[in-house]
């Protein structure tokens, strides 16, 4: 059976509960009656932490934090990982199926899918900017690294069918 992700959530919410519970059980003792008693400073320190927020624990108590978000994280990453991926190969699919009808294009700088009346094609990549503002930051984002717009050699608009848009 597949364990799912509210069960290895509930997992650890059970090991991290008992581990608390460990560490209590260390600070006091049982008594022959059955009363469990803690010395006062441990019971004064766990409720003055208790009541302290996140960002005002001292900084240790801020890394013990950080370890359990950081297991929560480990837990969660692939779920969300495959459902990401699952989204990714949808869209692509979308995206392809909205681009073999005439005249849409993908930007390559803002992911949009746009109409061709809206859009310039970079020189002869085969690569669309939708507006003159998403073309200028291809520009000026490459400008300095030896090249820009594919047609532009260099930022010539001369050669490039984009004209500089």
């Amino acid at each position: 059976m597949t364990e799912t992700i509210r069960e290895r959530l509930a997992c650890y919410a059970h090991d991290a509960w008992s581990g608390i519970m460990r560490s209590v059980f260390r600070k006091g003792e049982m008594r022959l009656r059955g009363d469990f008693i803690m010395p006062i400073e441990e019971v004064q320190r766990r409720k003055e932490l208790a009541h302290t927020p996140y960002q005002d624990l001292p900084v240790m108590e801020q890394s013990s934090d950080l370890v359990e978000a950081d297991k929560i994280i480990e837990i969660v990453t692939p779920y969300f990982q495959e459902k990401i991926d699952k989204l990714k190969e949808e869209l692509a699919r979308l995206e392809e199926m909205i681009l073999e009808e005439d005249g849409f294009h993908l930007c390559e700088e803002c992911l949009e899918v746009q109409r061709e009346d809206d859009m310039t094609e970079a020189g002869n990549s085969g690569e669309w900017r939708c507006t003159k503002r998403c073309h200028e930051n291809y520009l000026e984002e490459t400008k300095g690294r030896g090249y820009g717009c594919p047609g532009c050699e260099g930022g010539v608009p001369a050669n490039c069918t984009c004209r500089g848009r």
